[in-house]
């Protein structure tokens, strides 16, 4: 892909000598002067501008969902430059790479004033570098801000035209924020002038909330500046919002992308319900004026004829070159080993700078909740995180490899996975890392990054500086220090929605437990550890599998027992009702002994048939002097026995469990009635003696 970014340069270079002022031409351009102490010796070359900047496009359209952010830290100095490429997810790769390399040459020719940071805007990329700041890192409400209209007719001027324009893009910018594969969102509305097409979009790297922050500003913009004209944008290093009244965007390649896409065209998660739309254009045949803060409105004029030969070079171009690097590729790849495969995951490429056979350049994500893609980790730089993977930074380990913390220049915390070797390929590594590094969810653990070199496979998460659950549950693991109840009921519902959203994207964890929910520093739950996890489709009631997975205890009836196993997000469901319970109790799954031998679950049962249940209850769990605890903790107890009965079709779905949790009410009086457990059969006639169920045998 990097190659055929150069060619995609090469190409813009000579069209942009022949055609002068084309289609590329950018929509607005923003720089920045010297940032304090940057002294004229640490000035930025040529060379390392250019070099810099055909990295961090060569890794948008290499990657699924046309966007890439990178931070390089330049050899012999004290600098660190940041960059985000991004190109909008409708648009076809060499589009994308001509757009971007268009947008590369017109930073590097104003480089001696953009010594600071540079930002330009196109209509279908957007291309910005920093040498001060990290454009992902923490959102800045003054930060840049333009205006662009569409003057070439009037949309509606009046409050009904405003108050259109306004629900589009309120409603884009809620999918831009909820969506955890990309922060962008799409729609149309009816005005009195017609149809009317939106668009909102957040750089590579930026959080969801920094997104939503960032959205409410331009969105604040519109409102403030709105004159009726037929389109308008607001541009900012960190989003932007548009609208036009023409569908300036392919509804039909984004809906590609749920699909499973060809080659050379990349899309996102599609959002259905979409008018259709046309194929994007470089640039509206009407004018636009241009309008940066404290500056007058300029009238840009482009040429549709210049514009029609301009879109030919670039498609002949980039069908040729797409089609040469596919058999470049395809020959390259039965060449090379996995490991040497493996330095090019993403498109994300190593890079060295000065000729150097070492790589001098370490890449990372600034922590954050929404990612289009993850990052590419030098194992020097995890080596030197993790103090050589020292035993003293060891956290845990388990049956996929050991975790460790990190600490990397700049003071980022990271947890870092040594994975283990096993048969799994390389192919099915990145599409784990594509699903895993698209959720983004405040209750489940970021992922940041990855390496897969000759040293190792190596994964790299956001670190919880309270470890895990496990720590604070059981009283034979941690005596020093006791949470209070509003903590603990925080977890239980934390986990609850972490699981709901997991299962609203089509996905099955397999493998939750205590040891998988990681606490962050104000103790919010985090759920880890998706080694496990299946993919499947919500269409369907159940799936079957010949292979058991998960930890026994946790895991459903129905996923142990039989010729074929069921697997369903009802699986997850009885491995929640198992956590609650040990929460609730104090108790471990698989140590607990009650009367007779009886399980954790079955004691708990009991307890509940016999109307004792306040008697499970931990009496450390911080009850006291609070005046709703107590029902909580009763109606906790009621939804695990809920979760782990074992009839699936009877367990509540995720969504019922939240709704349960969340009530105000007295839960028991509209709650249903709990049936027999999993693992448990009911007691002989006469005995009163409950009879727990054999378990079988985990088969690998």
């Amino acid at each position: 892909m990097a190659f055929l970014f150069l060619v995609a340069l090469l190409v813009t270079s000579s069209s942009s000598s022949s055609h002068g002022t084309s289609a590329l031409e950018p929509t607005m351009t923003f720089c920045s002067g010297q940032p304090p102490n940057f002294g004229s010796s640490d000035a930025i070359t040529t060379g390392e501008l250019t070099s810099f900047l055909n990295a961090v496009c060569g890794g948008a359209y290499g990657v699924a969902h046309m966007s890439h952010n990178k931070s390089w830290h330049i050899a012999g100095t004290n600098r660190t430059m940041f960059g985000v490429a991004q190109c909008r997810p409708d648009v076809t790769v060499p589009d994308c790479a001509a757009c971007l390399a268009a947008a590369s040459s017109h930073l590097v020719a104003r480089r001696t004033a953009c010594t600071a940071s540079g930002a330009v805007w196109h209509d279908t990329c957007f291309l910005t570098y920093y040498s001060d700041r990290d454009p992902a890192g923490p959102f800045l409400e003054d930060e840049y801000t333009a205006t662009v209209f569409n003057a070439s007719r009037v949309l509606s001027p009046d409050e009904d035209g405003k108050a259109a324009v306004r629900r589009l893009l309120v409603a884009a910018g809620k999918k831009s924020t909820m969506s955890s594969h990309t922060c962008r969102g799409v729609g149309a509305s009816t005005a009195a002038g017609g149809l009317i097409y939106g668009l909102t979009r957040c750089a590579a790297g930026v959080s969801c909330d920094d997104c939503r922050r960032c959205l409410r500003g331009a969105l604040a913009t519109v409102e403030r500046e709105y004159n009726g004209s037929a389109g308008m944008q607001v541009l900012r290093v960190s989003c932007m919002a548009r609208y036009e009244s023409y569908p300036f965007y392919n509804a039909t390649s984004l809906q590609l992308a749920d699909r499973g896409i060809p080659d050379g065209l990349i899309g996102n998660p599609t959002i259905h319900g979409l008018p259709p739309a046309a194929q994007p254009t470089s640039a509206h045949p009407d004018g636009h004026t241009a309008r940066p803060p404290d500056a007058p409105h300029l009238v840009v004029i482009t040429s549709a004829d210049s514009i029609g030969v301009l879109l030919i070079v670039f498609l002949v171009s980039g069908l040729a070159a797409t089609c040469i690097i596919r058999v470049l590729i395809t020959r390259d790849r039965r060449k090379k080993s996995p490991a040497q495969r493996a330095h090019a995951i993403d498109g994300m490429l190593k890079k060295t700078i000065h000729g150097q056979g070492e790589e001098h350049l370490s890449t990372e994500e600034e922590e954050n909740g929404g990612r289009t893609g993850c990052q590419l980790y030098s194992y020097q730089v995890l080596e030197s995180a993790t103090c050589h993977f020292s035993s003293r930074n060891k956290l845990g380990s388990g049956g996929f490899g050991t975790v460790y913390k990190g600490t990397l220049e700049n003071g980022k915390q990271i947890a870092v996975k040594r994975l283990k070797d096993s048969k799994r390929s390389i192919q099915e590594l990145e599409r784990e890392i594509s699903i895993v590094s698209n959720l983004c969810h405040k209750n489940l653990v970021r992922f940041l990054g990855h390496c897969f070199q000759e040293e190792g496979r190596f994964l790299v998460y956001e670190y919880a500086p309270n470890n895990s659950l496990e720590k604070f549950l059981y009283k034979a693991c941690f005596q020093s220090q006791k949470l209070e109840w509003a903590k603990w009921f925080n977890i239980i519902k934390g986990v609850a929605r972490g699981l709901y959203f997991l299962h609203n994207e089509g996905i099955i964890h397999r493998d939750l437990k205590p040891q998988n929910i990681l606490l962050d520093e104000s103790f919010n739950p985090k759920i880890a550890d998706f080694d496990l996890m299946r993919v499947y489709d919500k269409q369907k009631t159940h799936e079957s599998t010949q292979k058991v997975a998960g930890t026994f205890g946790y895991m459903a009836p129905e996923c142990t027992t039989g010729r074929k196993f069921l697997l369903s997000i009802k699986s997850d469901v009885y491995s929640y009702g198992v956590l609650v319970l040990e929460i609730i109790t104090g108790h471990k799954i698989n140590t607990f002994e009650g009367q007779k031998s009886e399980s954790l679950v079955e004691y708990v049962w009991r307890h509940w048939m016999e109307r004792r249940a306040n008697d499970v209850v931990d009496s450390d769990l911080g009850l006291e002097g609070q005046e709703n605890a107590p029902r909580q903790a009763l109606r906790c107890v009621h939804v695990a026995l809920l979760c782990v009965q074992s009839d699936r079709t009877r367990r509540p779905t995720m969504g019922q469990v939240l709704s349960m949790l969340n009530s105000n009410n007295d839960a028991t009086e509209v709650m249903h009635e709990p049936s027999l457990p999993g693992y448990v059969v009911r007691p002989k006639a006469g005995t009163g003696v409950w009879l727990p169920c054999l378990q079988v045998q985990g088969r690998s």
